[in-house]
């Protein structure tokens, strides 16, 4: 039975990641803390939490008039939870039995976050080399980084102004230790997350 459990949350992960429908911004819960603790997120965008460590939940606190409330555990259980944004605001969260705090802040631009950025696939191409690639509809200050499923960084990979247009870059990955990372891409203010299982 664990193991279908475990297969289907692959699965739920392996469709968020390739959703081409919004943005999905991946927190970490673990260590009594949310990570990041706070998101500055575009309405439309998903919010997906993910278990890093302990028995916590994610629940809203203070969100904007319109907007669903939610209350989820987030343990051994139920290692994830994922909620849209629908209405530009702040939402504030919490873990209830811990009491350790985030934050999303929503805006309505008019613009989908996929119309200035696009295409953000890692894939292997042998043993601890992989590609990552990506298109950028608009010119921009990039950050590419690493994290480990615990939210510390593991390294930056890129941090530099580029023009539009599509990039591919190779990168060896054989001093990560074997486990799952979270790749994030940060344009201006707009963030991008992908998963990738390192083994």
């Amino acid at each position: 039975m664990k193991k279908i459990y475990q297969t289907l949350i692959l699965t739920v992960l392996l469709f968020i990641s390739s959703s081409s429908i919004a943005v999905v911004h991946t927190v970490v819960v673990s260590n009594f803390q949310f990570s990041p603790a706070s998101l500055s997120v575009n309405v439309g965008d998903t919010i997906f939490w993910t278990l890093g460590g302990g028995s916590h939940t994610t629940t809203s606190n203070t969100i904007p008039v319109g907007a669903d409330p939610w209350d989820s555990p987030i343990n051994s259980s139920v290692q994830s939870f994922t909620y849209v944004i629908t209405v530009a605001g702040t939402y504030d969260y919490f873990c209830t039995p811990h009491l350790f705090a985030g934050q999303i802040v929503a805006i309505n631009t008019g613009v989908n976050s996929l119309d200035l950025f696009s295409n953000f696939n890692i894939f292997a191409v042998r043993p601890s080399i992989y590609n990552i690639s990506y298109s950028l509809a608009r010119s921009g200050n990039i950050k590419i980084s690493v994290y480990d499923i615990t939210g510390k960084s593991a390294k930056v990979l890129k941090s530099s102004y580029q023009s539009a247009g599509n990039y591919l870059s190779t990168y060896n990955f054989e001093d990560l230790k074997k486990g799952i990372y979270i790749f994030e891409m940060i344009i201006d203010k707009h963030r991008f997350t992908k998963r990738l299982v390192i083994d």
